[in-house]
């Protein structure tokens, strides 16, 4: 018994050599490149009108991640800057909070609950890859579906942004016979405002 306690618990040990096998598949997937390794930071901000609901939000917020085995550290002192931090500014004042997550970490953090997402009626951008149901988007149809009509298109440079961009501007004036603007931060897309210019006139 004495040499059992000198050379550490084993009651955990199936436990131990399963995480360990899967540490180990984990790595060989990065490094043959079917996944992939990511930096992630995760911040979570709690908004309450008294100090009271904002205790009580964080005793519930602490009490779901101990539940996950997640451990959160509070910005104590470092409110401002942790306000910097949920601007979407694409800039994070905090450093040294990050952590190691594969593709499949990072899309958990998407904010995404219903895999058959689609608006009753609006402009037809394809079809559900999993369900094969078409899929459309209002991007007007307002609160309480879409607070703003605004929309965020992101990826790699060729990835097809501006076609997406195109296809559902095309495909909205179409639908609503609505005349759109195009304009971009560094340059004007000079023929298609120069076609919509004509038309218009």
């Amino acid at each position: 018994m004495q040499h059992i306690q000198d050379n550490g618990n084993i009651l955990h040990l199936p436990e131990l050599e399963k995480q360990i096998g899967d540490l180990e598949d984990l790595r060989m997937l990065i490094q043959t490149n079917q996944d992939k390794l990511f930096f992630a930071t995760i911040f979570i901000s709690l908004n309450a009108e008294t100090l009271e609901e904002l205790n009580e939000k964080t005793k519930i917020l602490e009490s779901e991640l101990n539940k996950k085995t997640a451990m959160i550290r509070t910005l104590t002192f470092r409110q401002l800057e942790g306000y910097k931090t949920i601007l979407p500014s694409g800039e994070i004042p905090i450093p040294n909070y990050e952590r190691n997550m594969v593709a499949g970490g990072i899309a958990t953090l998407i904010p995404i609950s219903n895999p058959n997402l689609s608006h009753d009626k609006g402009i037809f951008i394809g079809r559900n890859m999993y369900t094969n149901a078409p899929v459309y988007i209002d991007t007007f149809i307002g609160p309480p579906a879409l607070p703003n009509p605004h929309v965020f298109i992101c990826g790699t440079s060729g990835g097809g942004k501006s076609v997406a961009l195109k296809t559902l501007t095309a495909r909205n004036i179409a639908t609503t016979r609505l005349w759109c603007f195009f304009y971009r931060c560094r340059t004007v897309n000079m023929q298609i405002l120069q076609k919509c210019l004509v038309e218009k006139l």
